[in-house]
């Protein structure tokens, strides 16, 4: 696997609209199979036009629900081109943060997960931004190992990675788990 990280967010964690969708169109230009989307915002349509492209052009977007504490998954994740990530705790229950709803299709650890901190140490952080590499991850394994044509359309493409996600979670209460 390769990663690649595109920076579309400055150090404290703003940045424009034009640079986010520009960095999915890199993602796409690029040939990537997969984009982790770890940022929360109010919907766009331009926003929303870029990732049906990206998704229609067979990119798999995976996104952080938010950290809603039980409301509404914010955007990208709402946009049904995009895979909606909440977060569970140890006891793979809903985070307390997590948001909830129609919209969340996925859940994956998120509470105290060990990642790399701003200072070239580690920390343990805790966020739905930390549950969707998760499910990337398993996204990119299962690409790896090659996934077969799922939806009979006559191809493997993004929309049959994303069916055999839901085909291997497994259910718990209102959501969905890794």
């Amino acid at each position: 696997a390769s990663l690649y990280a595109v920076k579309v967010l400055d150090g404290a964690g703003f940045g424009s609209l034009s640079n986010i969708i520009a960095g999915i169109q890199w993602a796409v230009n690029n040939n990537m199979d997969i984009a982790n989307i770890s940022i929360a915002g109010d919907y766009s349509q331009a926003l929303q036009e870029a990732c049906d492209a990206a998704c229609n052009e067979g990119l798999l977007l995976v996104a952080a629900a938010g950290n809603t504490y039980g409301n509404v998954v914010t955007y990208p994740a709402a946009y049904d081109s995009v895979i909606a990530v909440t977060g569970t705790d140890k006891a793979n229950q809903s985070a307390y943060f997590s948001p909830l709803g129609p919209r969340v299709e996925l859940a994956a650890p998120a509470l105290l997960i060990c990642s790399t901190s701003e200072d070239g140490g580690y920390a343990e952080l805790s966020g739905t931004s930390q549950a969707a590499p998760h499910v990337t991850g398993t996204a990119a394994l299962m690409i790896s190992l090659g996934v077969e044509d799922l939806n009979g359309d006559g191809m493997t493409d993004n929309q049959d990675v994303r069916q055999k996600l839901h085909g291997t979670a497994t259910v718990s209460y209102t959501h969905l788990t890794l």
